[in-house]
């Protein structure tokens, strides 16, 4: 639920985030010079795959209006291309923050099993509902 291009998120904040429809571009860097686009596209995951030289999981909410899932898709195919390890998990019913604790819990449990893979340690398999 990163972003992967900052150029589209900032184009995706709705009008009724109020203020905050200024503050996020600025907080991130975004200007309205050709320079200051260049900047967020140099910046922007999806532009540099290639360079990603750790693991990586991805988990995407299908309906999510600002992290879109094509570019998540778009990263990950870059990755498996290069035979580069990446676990991806999209959630269908969910959007930007997943809210359903089926899904949180789900998250939860592959990251604890992704990290205990690339950093050692161990993860509980097979996590219950109570």
């Amino acid at each position: 639920m990163a972003p992967s291009n900052l150029i589209t998120l900032l184009d995706s904040i709705p009008p009724y985030w109020g203020s905050r429809t200024q503050d996020v571009p600025r907080a991130h860097g975004r200007s309205t010079t050709p320079e200051g686009e260049k900047q967020l596209e140099r910046q922007s995951p999806l532009n540099s795959a290639a360079r990603i030289k750790t693991p990586l999981m991805v988990v995407q909410g299908a309906n999510d209006p600002r992290v879109n899932k094509r570019e998540a898709d778009q990263i990950v195919i870059a990755l498996r291309d290069r035979g580069f390890p990446v676990e991806y998990i999209v959630a269908p019913d969910e959007g930007h923050g997943f809210q359903r604790p089926v899904n949180n819990m789900a998250s939860f449990a592959a990251a604890e099993k992704f990290l205990a893979k690339y950093l050692g340690g161990r993860y509980q398999e097979g996590a219950t509902r109570k």
